[in-house]
């Protein structure tokens, strides 16, 4: 039976860690297999590559039959435990089998660790669709469901003290004030780029804990390629304003949006294609989902991104490397090029074949002959997009 009344604090703050638990070992567990392949077992990288894209698509395919299963279940536990646990047991079990270095070699080792792959991503969809698929049942209310796994909040008693651990308007709804000194304190942090955790006790900030990213290296380098190439770069984020335009700037990126809640960064991209702008999103984390769903083309980070921004996305670039952004922009404008110029090609072939076919130049056989030839050309024309450096 739905619930249609509205959840207690508690049951937010326990989906909410259950979600950032849950998303960090994926992310940990994901990106540590693309470096163990690669640089502990040293297997082909061809290998790696046909194993992450079929990854990809059983992973399809296990979600649908995944969610046939979890629908037609019934328990005394409900639909969605049981497999909750199954799911976490199983795939701790597999993860450990994975990264244990096998003694096999060659096409054993190749065998073993599809089973190990295919089987990592079977266990987690048992937890993953399980766990989502709760939403509908905790609440009716859809901004309620919007923010049940995305609470930025923790609350805990510790030595018989009850302490709150959250962003500033969490602490602001919470009732606590910030005295002058925390408050600088807090726009210093954020004008250094940092994210901001406030410790409250007994209605007064006893604390600030400042996290700060890490930009890559190669981000500037990145926007100035695309906006050589006539390409806006928008940065939207939930981060704060002042924390969001202290890495635009060092990105080059000038049009910041900023605290946006995952709709909204949602509503911003289909007002800009509502203007007629043609938006890729970039995004690697759950929240970007939406995002990438809704743009024209969403462009996911495959070593560190989460399963459903993978899933989302159109593209995955599977190294994680940001620079390949412009070039992906470049293949894809070379692509559509060449498509046109073989639409182009084929369609003068057909037409001149069709006049001289009237005149009686060309005789069933002939025509047959140069239909083919046009064929081989628009496909030895199409070959040319392999393996160049488009600029």
């Amino acid at each position: 039976m739905e619930n249609t009344e509205k959840m207690k604090f508690s049951q937010k703050l326990e989906y909410g860690i259950g979600t950032m638990g849950k998303s960090m070992s994926y992310g940990l567990i994901s990106g540590r297999i693309m470096y163990y392949f690669n640089n502990v077992l040293r297997v082909d990288q061809s290998f790696a590559a046909a194993l992450f894209f079929f990854g990809r698509l059983w992973d399809g395919i296990n979600d649908l039959l995944m969610g046939t299963i979890v629908d037609n279940t019934k328990s005394r536990l409900g639909k969605f435990r049981p497999w909750i646990l199954i799911g976490a047991v199983s795939n701790a079990i597999v993860v450990i089998g994975m990264f244990y270095k096998p003694s096999y070699a060659g096409a054993a080792l190749m065998v073993y660790l599809t089973a190990m792959y295919v089987l990592q991503d079977a266990t987690y969809t048992m937890v993953d669709v399980g766990y989502w698929s709760m939403i509908p049942a905790l609440s009716l209310d859809s901004k309620e469901r919007e923010s049940i796994s995305l609470t930025p909040r923790i609350s805990a008693v510790v030595g018989g003290r009850s302490l709150l651990c959250g962003n500033s308007s969490f602490l602001t709804e919470e009732g606590v004030s910030l005295g002058d000194g925390e408050a600088a304190e807090l726009e210093r942090l954020r004008g250094q780029g940092k994210a901001t955790l406030l410790v409250s006790e007994n209605g007064g900030c006893i604390g600030i804990v400042a996290l700060s990213d890490t930009l890559r290296d190669t981000a500037k380098s990145m926007t100035g390629e695309l906006k050589a190439a006539r390409t806006a770069t928008i940065l939207l984020t939930g981060d704060h304003r002042q924390t969001a335009e202290f890495f635009a700037a060092q990105a080059g990126i000038t049009d910041v949006r900023s605290e946006l809640l995952p709709s909204q960064k949602v509503e911003t991209i289909e007002e800009l294609e509502r203007a007629g702008h043609r938006i890729c999103m970039i995004g690697d984390g759950v929240n970007d989902a939406p995002a990438l769903k809704t743009a024209y083309v969403g462009v996911a980070m495959g070593g560190m991104g989460s399963d459903i921004a993978i899933e989302a996305a159109d593209i995955t670039l599977m190294g994680d490397d940001i620079s390949k952004v412009p070039y992906l922009k470049r293949l894809s404008n070379a692509a559509v090029r060449l498509i046109k110029l073989n639409i182009t090609i084929s369609m003068t072939i057909n037409f001149v074949a069709i006049i001289l076919s009237v005149m009686g130049v060309l005789n069933p056989v002939t025509g047959a002959i140069v239909h083919n030839v046009g064929s081989v050309l628009v496909t030895l024309n199409a070959a040319l997009l392999y393996d160049r450096n488009y600029q």
